[in-house]
């Protein structure tokens, strides 16, 4: 019986990109809470959409606690969304 973590996987990338795309300032935590993951996997399905360049990382500059940042859809990401039947 072949396994759906892939396309489990895809699909918390998409809920994460749609998430981002309407609240970018929204924390790990947020997501992890929004999309139903531990931390550890929103941490790892950040970093991948990091890595694809699909989401930019940026420090709250004002923010006294320095680990927080801000996710920001990239371009590449707009035109991915645009493209995509799903349309995040």
């Amino acid at each position: 019986m072949p396994s759906n973590r892939p396309e489990r996987r895809e699909e918390a990338r998409f809920r994460i990109l749609r998430l981002l795309k309407d609240n970018p300032e929204m924390s790990t935590r947020g997501i992890e809470h929004a999309v139903g993951v531990s931390h550890g996997a929103a941490g790892y399905l950040l970093a991948a959409l990091i890595e694809k360049g699909l989401v930019k990382a940026q420090n709250f500059s004002k923010s006294d606690q320095k680990a927080k940042y801000a996710y920001a859809l990239t371009l590449l990401a707009s035109q991915k969304r645009r493209g995509s039947r799903a349309a995040f």
